[in-house]
Formats: C-alpha cells, sequence, structure tokens
C-alpha cells in the first residue's frame, strides 16, 4: 500500500514521480482554528513511486469522498423594543440585520429563514421568513414577547444557526393636566378672582373604567403624568365631601407622547345648604332630586350615581346634573323637578325665615350657567332667592348658586293677629276702615307669609286705600274676590307689620253682624300659621234700599186655573197672614200691600211664606192656587203674590176593599159610578175620595189602590166634563180598634 498526501501546491512537499490518478477530493488536515472554504474540486495528481515500492494490488487501497466545505454562520440575537400598543408595527425588526455567513452579510439569497424548531411566535406577531421582518399587528398588550428563528446556508441546509428574537410591546405614555377652582364670577374662565380648591378627588376614565385618580393640590392642580396615549379620555371630579361627582369633562383626545394642559375644571355648585340663621354650611343634609309625583329620579338621570340622595359635607354643597332621556324618568322635554331635602337632626325644610321661590324656575333661553344668586358663597341678605322647583329639558343652562336655607328649630310659634275697626255699626253705601296687625314674638324673622283678609259678604274693597306700614300696597285678589292678600310679607324678628284698608258696604249685604278676618299664612302650602283676628260691625238695613214691599190680589177664579185673567174680579174683606202673625184684609178690589214685607238675603234673596185664611172666603168657596204660597224676594225689589178662590161643589167619596176585583183593578160597576160624577154644570168642583182600609192590608196594597182611585177619577173627568178639571184629593184611612170610629 502506497500512501500519498496533495499537497495542492503547498511549499516543501514537491511531488516525486508522476503518476496521474482522478480524485473527487482531497481533504487536507490543517493547524487548528484554520478553515479553508472550498469548493468542489477536481484534482490531478502525477505519481512517481520509488521502485520496488507500488503495490499493484489495488484491492487494499482507500479513498475518502468529500462533497462540500460548511460556511461559518452567526445569528445575532434581535430586539424590538418600545412598540406602540396601539398602532403596533411592520418590520419593528429585521432578523438578517447583524447576521453573517462566511464573514458576510446573510441576505435572502445566501441563507433561508424559518421558525427554529421547538420554538412557537407568539399570538398576533408575524414573521416573514421571506423578507426577515417581524410584524406587531395594533392592539397587542403590553409586554414582552420572545421566538427563536434559524438561519441555514443555502448551499448546505443543514448547515444552520439560531438566535432570540425579543418585542418589547409597550403603552406610549402622554399626560393630562388641569386646575379645579371656584368660578366666582361664572365667567367658565380661570383667573385671578377664582378660588383654586384644594382636595379634589380627579379620575381618569377609559372605557368607562377608572384608570387613575389624583388629588388636586393647595393650588386646586393636578396631573397625570403616565397614561397611555392615542386613546379618548374623560375627566371626572368629586367633591371631597361625599364623593359626589360633580362635573365630567368628556371626549379628550390624547395623541401619543403628548402633554396635553389646562383640563381646567370651574366647580359650579349647584348651591349650598345652609342655617337660615346663623348662615353657616349645614353638613349632613340629604338632598334628592324627585319628579312632578315625587318619585326620586333613578340613578340613570345623572351624571353619576353620586349624585342620587346627596349628603352634604362640611362645604354644604350639592350639585344636580340632571341628563334628559337617559331614563323615563327624565325626558327630553320639558318635565318638573323639585329638590327634597332631609334635614340633619335639629334642623327643618322648608324654611320660613328664608324660605322659597313659590314659583318653578324654567331656565330655556337664558345665558349658561345661569346663576340663581349672584356669588357662589351663602348670601347674607333677608330676602335670597332661590328655587326648590325646576322645568328642565334638553338644552337648558346649568343653574348655579341655588343656596338653600335650613331652619335650624323643629317647630315655631305663631303669628299673633289682631283686626280692628273704628265703625261700630253701618248700612248700605257707607265706607268702613280696617287695621291688621301681625305681630312676631320670636327673636328670627318670619317671611314668606301671605297676610289675608276675608271679607265679609257683601262688603267690597275700595282700591287705593291699602297701606302697609303707612306706605301704599295694593293686595291681590283671590278667592273670587273675597279674600285680599298681601303674599311673600316679612315679619321682622320681636316686631310687627300693620295693614290698612277700606271696604264698603254694598246694596246686596245682609243686616246682622259682618265679621271681617284677617289671618296669616305659609305662603308655600297655604296653611295657617297664626290666629284669626276678626272686627265685627253690624249690618243695619236700608229703608230707601233694602227692603221689598209685596203687592197682590185675591181673585175670583171663574174657570179653576189658578191664574187671574181679564174678567176675573176681586175679592174683597179676605184675610192674609204671614208666618209672623201679622194680618193683612183685601180691600174693596182684593187687594193688599204689605209695605217692607222683608229685607231678603243680599246675596240669595229670600223666601216669603203668605197665607189666605179660608175662613174668611165666602161660604162655599174654596182655594185654586196653593195656600199657603211662597215667593222669592230679592232686596229692594217690588213682589206679586196673587191667590185665587171660586166656589165650588164638592163631591165626597168613600171607598173599600169591596170595590176592587181581584186583580186590583176597580169594578166596573163602581167605574160607571165614577163616570156619572163627570157629567154636570161646568162649575169648580172638588171631588174628595177617601179609601178605607180593610185589616191585614200592606203599604203597598194601599198604595196602589189609592193610585187606582185616583188615575179612574183623572180618566172618567178627561173624557166626559167640558168644564174645568176638578180638584181631586185622594187619602186612605184605617179603621182603629180602639172607640171613637176611624
Amino acid at each position: 500500500m502506497y500512501t500519498l498526501q496533495n499537497n495542492l501546491g503547498l511549499p516543501g512537499l514537491p511531488l516525486a514521480r508522476m503518476f496521474t490518478s482522478i480524485l473527487p477530493f482531497l481533504a487536507v488536515a490543517l493547524p487548528t482554528g484554520v478553515v479553508l472554504a472550498m469548493d468542489p474540486v477536481t484534482n490531478t495528481a502525477s505519481i512517481a513511486p520509488p521502485t520496488g515500492s507500488f503495490d499493484p494490488d489495488g484491492g487494499n487501497n482507500t479513498a475518502t469522498t468529500i462533497t462540500a466545505v460548511e460556511a461559518v454562520i452567526v445569528a445575532t440575537p434581535d430586539e424590538g423594543r418600545g412598540i406602540n400598543a396601539a398602532v403596533g408595527g411592520t418590520g419593528v425588526v429585521n432578523v438578517f440585520t447583524g447576521d453573517t455567513i462566511d464573514g458576510g452579510p446573510a441576505t435572502r439569497d445566501n441563507a433561508v429563514l424559518s421558525l427554529a424548531p421547538g420554538s412557537n411566535l407568539p399570538t398576533g406577531i408575524t414573521f416573514d421568513t421571506v423578507t426577515g421582518n417581524v410584524n406587531v399587528p395594533p392592539g397587542m398588550a403590553p409586554g414582552e414577547y420572545t421566538f427563536e428563528y434559524q438561519i441555514c446556508e443555502i448551499a448546505i441546509p443543514t448547515n444552520c444557526e439560531t438566535a432570540l428574537v425579543t418585542i418589547e410591546i409597550v403603552t406610549p405614555i402622554s399626560a393630562l393636566s388641569g386646575t379645579v377652582y371656584l368660578d366666582n364670577n361664572g365667567d367658565r374662565q380661570l383667573d385671578n378672582g377664582d378660588t383654586r380648591l384644594g382636595g379634589w378627588i380627579v379620575e381618569a376614565l377609559s372605557g368607562g373604567n377608572v384608570i387613575g385618580t389624583q388629588v388636586t393640590g393647595s393650588d386646586g392642580s393636578y396631573a397625570f403624568p403616565s397614561l397611555p396615549g392615542g386613546t379618548e379620555y374623560t375627566i371626572r371630579f368629586r367633591s371631597p365631601d361625599g364623593g359626589v361627582v360633580y362635573e365630567e369633562i368628556t371626549g379628550i383626545w390624547l395623541e401619543d407622547a403628548t402633554t396635553l394642559p389646562d383640563q381646567n375644571l370651574p366647580i359650579d355648585p349647584s348651591g349650598i345648604i345652609y342655617d337660615s340663621v346663623t348662615r353657616l354650611p349645614v353638613a349632613g343634609a340629604t338632598a334628592t332630586l324627585v319628579d312632578s309625583n315625587g318619585i326620586p329620579l333613578p340613578d340613570d338621570c345623572y351624571v353619576d350615581a353620586s349624585q342620587s340622595n346627596q349628603v352634604t359635607g362640611a362645604s354644604g354643597a350639592y350639585r344636580f346634573d340632571v341628563v334628559p332621556g337617559a331614563a323615563t324618568a327624565c325626558p327630553t322635554g320639558e318635565s318638573e323637578y323639585t329638590i327634597r331635602i332631609t334635614p340633619p337632626p335639629g334642623y327643618s325644610f322648608t324654611s320660613t325665615v328664608l324660605p322659597p321661590q313659590s314659583n318653578a324656575l324654567d331656565p330655556t333661553g337664558r345665558g349658561s350657567p345661569l346663576a340663581v344668586s349672584p356669588s357662589p358663597d351663602v348670601p347674607t341678605g333677608n330676602a335670597p332667592v332661590y328655587f326648590i322647583s325646576f322645568e328642565l329639558e334638553t338644552g337648558d343652562p346649568d343653574i348655579i348658586n341655588n343656596h338653600i336655607a335650613l331652619d335650624p328649630f323643629l317647630a315655631r310659634d305663631g303669628l299673633v293677629v289682631t283686626k280692628t275697626s273704628t265703625r261700630r255699626a253701618a248700612s248700605t253705601g257707607d265706607l268702613v276702615p280696617y287695621e291688621i296687625t301681625v305681630r312676631n314674638t320670636e327673636n328670627v324673622q318670619r317671611a314668606g307669609v301671605d297676610v289675608v283678609d276675608v271679607l265679609p259678604p257683601g262688603m267690597t274693597y275700595v282700591t287705593g286705600t291699602a297701606r302697609v306700614n303707612g306706605v301704599a300696597a295694593e293686595p291681590q285678589f283671590e278667592n273670587g274676590n273675597r279674600e285680599l292678600v298681601w303674599p311673600g310679607q316679612i315679619i321682622p324678628a320681636n316686631g310687627e307689620v300693620t295693614y290698612q284698608l277700606v271696604l264698603v258696604v254694598g246694596a246686596g249685604v245682609t243686616e246682622g253682624q259682618a265679621v271681617n278676618t284677617g289671618l296669616a299664612e305659609n305662603g308655600l302650602d297655604g296653611s295657617e300659621i297664626s290666629n284669626r283676628g276678626t272686627a265685627t260691625v253690624i249690618i243695619t238695613p236700608s229703608t230707601v234700599f233694602d227692603c221689598t214691599e209685596l203687592i197682590g190680589q185675591v181673585f175670583e177664579d171663574y174657570d179653576g186655573d189658578g191664574y187671574q185673567d181679564d174678567g176675573e174680579p176681586g175679592v174683597p174683606s179676605v184675610r192674609l197672614a204671614t208666618v209672623n202673625g201679622e194680618i193683612i184684609t183685601t180691600d174693596e178690589f182684593g187687594r193688599y200691600h204689605i209695605p217692607c214685607a222683608a229685607v231678603p238675603d243680599a246675596r240669595i234673596g229670600s223666601n216669603f211664606v203668605l197665607e189666605v185664611d179660608e175662613a174668611s172666603l165666602p161660604q162655599g168657596w174654596m182655594m185654586t192656587t196653593d195656600n199657603p204660597r211662597s215667593i222669592r224676594l230679592t232686596r229692594g225689589i217690588m213682589g206679586v203674590l196673587n191667590f185665587g178662590a171660586s166656589e165650588a161643589d164638592l163631591v165626597q167619596l168613600d171607598i173599600g176593599a169591596n170595590a176592587f176585583d181581584a186583580a186590583g183593578n176597580l169594578k166596573p160597576e163602581v167605574q160607571e159610578r165614577l163616570r156619572a160624577l163627570a157629567t154636570g154644570e161646568e162649575t169648580h168642583m172638588l171631588v174628595r175620595a177617601t179609601y178605607a182600609i180593610a185589616p191585614g192590608e200592606s203599604e203597598a196594597l194601599i198604595t196602589s189602590r189609592i193610585t187606582a182611585i185616583r188615575a179612574a177619577l183623572e180618566t172618567v173627568f178627561a173624557e166626559g166634563r167640558d168644564g174645568p178639571p176638578p180638584t181631586i184629593q185622594v187619602d186612605a184611612s184605617r179603621a182603629r180598634a180602639a172607640s171613637g170610629g176611624e
């Protein structure tokens, strides 16, 4: 066997004899660390072996075949840092960057990329094995993501290296800042006249969730220095008193890596709940907004649920922000809402020292914000304006500085009212002066008082005569002009107010006592808060204006119709009597006259009753009109009342049970006898029928038989008589067990 080293041109190893051999590849051992990169070669060698050294036996010869030499691959780790989670990115890293093959850049032309065996690509991240780009989609959750890739030599695909890829996804940092201040002048701008508010709680919300909370400093400032950018925020402001949300700034778009300053909130409390006497804020009062039916609004109707049944803190401040249309209880159209205050122990609502306005406030079309009081501080005057009812709809301005007073006591002493007049008696047309005095015995004022004068019937107010503490002040007419009212009066502490007026006695006034009443009422609910002071004047009749005269005639009623027709003369010497026992006798023409018969009620008149003494009529005569008769007399107007009488034929009928058949009808023979009565002279006839009640008959049976008798008489006289209809009287009598008859 012959061993030959091919030095491939290396010095010091010359070839001896020439022997031609075709070898696919020869490898040469080199010093450690030296690598030759070689392409496949065809090596031709000429060998001249020494004499006797050639072994012709080729069976024991060996050869090694090598097809290629592996390149050196360097794969470096790749990192993508600070990737915006909101927007992501394409090609946030390229894994070819920094990788080499035999010292030259690795590219898509000399290398193949793939995910390393056993490595998993994070969800959402994509790896382009052609270009080497790693891509991050928008919305990836912040965090650090890793995976391994593999880079292989194209010539020798099994020659590979791996490296780690690290992707850091972050939320870009942005900032918000601003100032919370009390907008003293209501201009919605932070200026030198405003009070900066420390200790207020400021919340940053994204997607409806609170992601950060800050508390304002002593200068009212706040800042959120590290907020994710590229998103929309809401800033919510809570009062340090009870945590009630006062307002929200919505729709704030915060760009990536930006600072948005001047997100200022002018604090405009709806108002302060305060002590009506000390004028200090009241803590512990519960403020509730109710609808027109007195039902509290649901939480959905507010900008935040914390405004529902809010409890005041040390500042006494409260605020309501209604969101029209958020629920059926708060529609977009105009609706009435009322503030209901549940006071803390020892206080009462509503105030009688500083009462609210009685009407509802409608802010529609007015400036925003609408300041009820000019200052955000508690008012100091003795008649501050504020409301507890409001008419609100979509688009109405904010209502601010509506400060509500509570009284530091649970009950009050009543006011003392006296009523006097310098007149003791008066008649129609007289003027009567009155004076009302309202006195307050407490050491705090009583406001919101309606002073009422209740006019006596028939007396009216003389316009222009009213005075309040000597100053002209016309009252209002109420209750159908029966009452004069001075509304919204303030009765000072330990003081009094006088009210003067003049009434005139009207033509229709009733004689007797005319009582004029004065009182004080709560202007909000109409309840009486005083005694009733009265002044009584005696109204005497006026002989000129008040008396009513009555005239009339007793006449001979030929046709018995109850009316005096032409040619029907008077009946002389007939006596008439009044209910007072006065007797009047008709003259030769049957006339009578009662001067000043009565003084009727001035408002509705009066009934006057007069009766003819039938015993004074000619013998055989009877009345053809009602007797007695009543007439409605009107004061100052003459009345006329006539009576008719005529000579009459009297027919007396006695009818028993045997006059009826089994069906309850009069028997034919009885009806026939009645028909006979209908014939005769055309004179006025009085028919008196008496039914004799048999033992055991029921009331219903008796009534039906009386009705049947009357019906039969009316029928026969209507059919068979040409003269005036008779006067029919039907009654019944019952036999009694005792002696003496019926």
